[in-house]
C-alpha cells in the first residue's frame, strides 16, 4: 500500500532508477516521468509531500535521539545549474535543520589533498537520526579529476572499486543513501547562465568557469555514464532525474526521500519515564 499522491502514475523510486543498459544519450531532460499532473499542480502536491517528509525527518531524528543508528544521505550530483541548491532549499528546507547535515564539496583544500580522497568525504558523512545532504560529492573524484586530467588514469580507476566498498560500509553502519544523478539540457543550462548574468542578484552564483566545463560536456556525459555503469549498486543505486523542470525535480527527489525514510519502517520511541507520574507532577507545579 502506498500513500502516493494520484497524480504519480509510477513510484519516482522505481521509474528512475538507474538500470545496467541505460544510456545518458537517451534521456529527455525536459521529461517529467511518471507524474502526470503539469507545473500548475506542482505546489500543491510539494506543499503536502513536504509536510510528510518533516514529519517523517522528525521521526528519524527522534529516534536517532532514543539510540537508534540509522541515517539517511542524500547525494546530489549534477552539472552548474541542475538545481542542486533548488533542492536543498524547497525540498530538504521542509526539515527540521536540527537533524539536517548539509555539506557542499568545492575543489579540495591543500589539506584534503594531502589526504585519500574520502578523508573530507567521510568527515561529514551523517551521525545518527540525520538527514545529510552532499552538493556534490566523492564522485567529482571521478568525474571533474577524470575530465581534467588532475591525477593520471592509474590513480582515479580504481576510485570506483573504493567508493562502492565505502558505500557498501555505510549502508552495513546503517546508513541509506539516495543518489541522485541530476541531468540539464544544454539549452536550458544556457538560459539559466544567462538569466544570472541579466539579474544582479544573481551574479554571485555565476562562475565565468561554468562556460568552460560547458564545452567539456561531451568528456563529462562519458564520465557519467561510467559513474551510474559501475557504482550503481542494489544497496546504493543512482537514481537519474531530468532536471530542465524545476517543479518536477523538486517533487521527485521529495518523493524519493520520502520512500527513503520509509523503508527505515520506523516508530515513535518509548518514553524512558513513567508518563502517568510525569502528567500527575505536571498537575501539582
Amino acid at each position: 500500500m502506498t500513500d502516493l499522491p494520484s497524480l504519480w502514475s509510477h513510484e519516482p523510486h522505481k521509474i528512475l532508477r538507474f538500470r545496467p543498459g541505460d544510456r545518458l544519450a537517451d534521456i529527455d531532460a525536459d521529461a517529467s516521468p511518471g507524474f502526470t499532473g503539469d507545473k500548475g499542480d506542482a505546489a500543491a502536491v510539494l506543499a503536502e509531500r513536504s509536510e510528510r517528509f518533516a514529519g517523517l525527518q522528525e521521526l528519524l531524528h527522534a529516534n536517532g535521539r532514543a539510540g537508534d543508528n540509522r541515517s539517511v544521505l542524500l547525494v546530489l550530483q549534477g552539472m552548474d545549474t541542475a538545481g542542486k541548491g533548488g533542492i536543498v532549499t524547497h525540498v530538504v528546507g521542509a526539515g527540521n535543520p536540527m537533524g539536517i547535515r548539509y555539506t557542499s564539496f568545492g575543489k579540495p583544500t591543500a589539506e584534503e589533498r594531502a589526504h585519500h580522497f574520502l578523508w573530507r568525504i567521510n568527515k561529514a558523512v551523517p551521525a545518527a537520526g540525520q538527514i545529510g545532504v552532499f552538493d556534490r560529492s566523492h564522485y567529482e573524484d571521478v568525474l571533474v579529476v577524470r575530465v581534467h586530467s588532475l591525477v593520471p588514469r592509474a590513480q582515479w580507476e580504481p576510485r570506483y572499486d573504493e567508493i562502492n566498498t565505502f558505500e557498501s560500509e555505510l549502508v552495513e553502519a546503517g546508513t541509506t543513501l539516495v543518489k541522485v544523478a541530476m541531468f540539464v539540457s544544454l539549452d536550458e543550462q544556457k538560459r539559466r547562465l544567462a538569466q544570472r548574468l541579466e539579474r544582479p542578484d544573481k551574479h554571485w552564483k555565476y562562475n565565468p568557469g561554468d562556460l568552460d566545463e560547458r564545452a567539456l560536456w561531451p568528456a563529462y556525459q562519458e564520465a557519467y555514464q561510467a559513474v551510474l555503469d559501475r557504482t550503481s549498486t542494489d544497496y546504493a543505486p543512482w537514481y537519474v532525474l531530468p532536471c530542465d523542470r524545476k517543479w518536477y525535480s523538486r517533487l521527485a527527489v521529495t518523493e524519493l526521500l520520502i520512500e527513503a525514510l520509509k523503508s527505515l519502517d520506523m516508530s515513535w520511541p518509548a518514553a524512558d519515564f513513567d508518563v502517568e507520574a510525569e502528567k500527575r507532577r505536571l498537575a501539582q507545579a
